[in-house]
């Protein structure tokens, strides 16, 4: 098959086969690569998107001394690259790479893992350490520079992930952040998080400092793209707590600065004032934004513009380096309640920007915070579009494609493919259940009822592990006081509301252990970790449940992105802020059995809903191409199951 793509391209192919529809990427990825332009592709699970978007990429990008820039959301994805750099280079090809983590996350230095919690604190103590000779790993990379140069052919040699050049670092004791920028200059492909492009303090320093090349060198490969929009939309957002801004008149009173111990107050009396318009617990509220900063500047008696808080910014500074003297964390809520105020200036007369005020609970407590909450993610994605030589985006759920274009600012030429699903009915039986829903008036006693006997069916009929995901977690409570438990003849893991990611972690290993035995029902809720944070390869995950349509509650930012979108995209506004999301991350938690050409599993939708020809077509096209639509019968989804799993 190997004759179906480019023979110079062959070089880099480091597997015996192709998967099918993998020649077909290579070939398209190969094109853009060549003649620069943007390509969108989704592909299913195990079709091998990761190695074919490699070789299709590796020829031109070295030809022409491009870097490759390989963007993320976990980990876990970038370390894969690097197995597959890895694979290439056993090949006999000359390829490298190299997986980035921040520097809160790679330094070893005691004081930074002791004070540095966040990327701007660990860059703080970083300079000062160097400043005062005071890191010994940054020491011996500047005075030892023959042992780095032996170091850096290493590297260059022999691809690792990013734990593997940690731990590599760590035990020589040499600065694993610096001998990483070091590196980005000579590796083809760097694997790194969606932040180092899209968050533009970070991008500037990574490009001008590290990388030192503009992106219009530069080929961006988007994996899991169909997380880029809610990315793009989170960085471009900022938000404060009611806590943060009663920290900065503590901090300013220590400090001894009046000023801002009384612009804290002032800030803080109007944030109060406007809470109590509140009814409940949890809610949120829209604020004119110029309106209420002339409310403190009326209670401060002081205008409050761009200088006023560049001084506060500066402020901050000096209050972080005094706690660094005194050994403490260097963190100043002046300083960051001045950035905030800055964004919330920049944004007031911007339409794609809403300013909010949102009470919510959190551990037991009453919290409210205030948030510039962006509308459009081509604040952030558009001008890294534009600018790079070339970007592929690639994901297993990205239909409708036109949508995702829109969203993210492609330009109307941009190349588009969908590939042919790989799997067959041996690999994958999907059922849509009618007779059952979680629209607001069909949540009775006894739909809750069938759900559990159809859940119960599923969880008799099916060898080991099975999840089951809520649309949310009214549904699972509901699911819960229907008594599932004491109906599932497998141990039921829940997951909770707020929980910690360590704690989420435990539970998902916990879950999985369960697979090497009879199995374990996972219950939890779509957009959730469990639900799209982690893979159930194998028998971790034979079946998962997809309980009701996953859309949001349609809260004032809700209603104003779909009204955003609606003036821009002709009327499509429900359809792109409210319809897709939701099937997207319903797609997303039926995908999780599915990771490899080589798993079975079953995909059950207990929403008639997702049978109508409106929502079904959202779905993923390998997901779609295996459904069937099925009566609510006693112990008719069970026996189709059964024979499922039988073979």
């Amino acid at each position: 098959m190997k004759d179906q793509i480019p023979i110079e391209a062959q070089e880099f192919f480091p597997y015996k086969n192709l998967r099918p529809s993998q020649a077909k990427l290579i070939n398209l990825v190969n094109e853009v690569a060549q003649k620069g332009g943007h390509l969108v592709v989704e592909g299913a699970n195990g079709l091998g998107k990761t190695i074919s978007m490699l070789v299709g990429v590796l020829l031109s990008a070295k030809r022409e001394g491009r870097t490759i820039i390989y963007c993320c959301r976990t980990h876990r994805q970038a370390d894969r690259v690097l197995e597959e750099i890895h694979k290439i280079r056993e090949k006999g090809c000359e390829v490298s790479g190299l997986a980035i983590r921040g520097r809160n996350e790679t330094c070893s230095n005691e004081l930074v893992k002791k004070y540095a919690l966040d990327a701007k604190s660990a860059l703080l103590l970083c300079k000062e350490l160097k400043k005062r000779k005071r890191c010994d790993s940054f020491e011996k990379l500047q005075n030892e520079p023959w042992y780095v140069s032996e170091l850096e052919h290493y590297f260059l040699e022999k691809p690792t992930t990013g734990a593997e050049f940690l731990e590599i670092c760590q035990n020589e004791e040499i600065c694993a952040y610096e001998l990483a920028r070091r590196l980005i200059q000579k590796v083809d492909i760097i694997a790194l998080s969606y932040l180092y492009i899209f968050d533009p303090n970070i991008r500037d320093n990574f490009l001008r400092l590290s990388l030192e090349k503009p992106l219009h060198e530069c080929i961006l490969i988007f994996d899991e793209a169909h997380n880029l929009p809610q990315i793009a939309t989170e960085i471009a957002s900022d938000s404060i707590s009611k806590y943060s801004i009663k920290a900065v008149i503590k901090e300013s009173k220590n400090f001894n600065s009046k000023i801002i111990e009384q612009f804290g107050k002032a800030l803080n009396s109007v944030l109060e004032q406007n809470l109590k318009n509140f009814q409940k617990e949890d809610d949120e509220t829209f604020i004119e934004p110029s309106e209420f900063l002339q409310q403190v500047e009326k209670r401060l008696g002081l205008t409050l513009d761009d200088m006023f808080f560049k001084k506060m910014v500066k402020a901050g500074e000096v209050i972080q380096k005094q706690l660094l003297k005194l050994g403490k964390h260097p963190r100043s809520f002046v300083k960051r309640t001045a950035e905030f105020m800055t964004k919330w200036i920049e944004t007031s007369d911007r339409i794609d920007f809403v300013h909010l005020l949102k009470r919510y609970k959190s551990s037991e407590k009453v919290k409210a915070q205030l948030t510039i909450s962006a509308l459009d993610p081509r604040y952030c994605t558009k001008p890294i579009i534009k600018s790079a030589f070339a970007t592929i985006c690639a994901s297993g759920t990205l239909q409708p494609i036109s949508a995702f274009i829109d969203k993210i600012g492609l330009p109307s030429d941009t190349k588009n493919e969908v590939l042919p699903s790989p799997y067959s009915n041996d690999n994958v039986c999907a059922y849509i259940c009618e007779g059952v829903s979680t629209a607001l008036k069909q949540r009775t006693p006894e739909t809750y009822s069938k759900m559990v006997d159809l859940i119960s069916q599923i969880c008799k009929n099916t060898p080991q592990n099975i999840g089951v995901f809520c649309a949310s977690y009214n549904v699972l409570d509901g699911l819960l006081t229907a008594e599932l438990e004491g109906a599932l003849s497998k141990p039921l893991l829940t997951e909770k509301r707020q929980m910690s990611s360590q704690q989420n972690d435990k539970l998902i290993q916990q879950f999985k252990d369960f697979a090497n035995f009879d199995g374990a029902v996972l219950l939890g809720v779509m957009g959730g970790r469990s639900a799209e944070g982690a893979d159930y390869p194998g028998n971790e995950m034979n079946a998962v449940i997809i309980v009701g349509v996953p859309y949001a509650s349609p809260t004032p930012m809700i209603q104003a992105q779909i009204k955003y979108y609606d003036t821009k995209f002709a009327g499509k506004g429900r359809i792109y802020g409210y319809n897709i999301p939701a099937m997207r991350r319903a797609s997303q938690a039926a995908g999780r059995p599915i990771r490899s050409l080589t798993d079975r599993g079953a995909i059950i939708f207990l929403d008639y809903r997702f049978a109508t020809p409106y929502l079904r077509g959202y779905l993923p096209g390998w997901i779609r191409e295996n459904t069937s639509v099925i009566p609510y019968e006693p112990n008719l989804l069970g026996e189709h199951l059964r024979i499922f799993f039988e073979g």
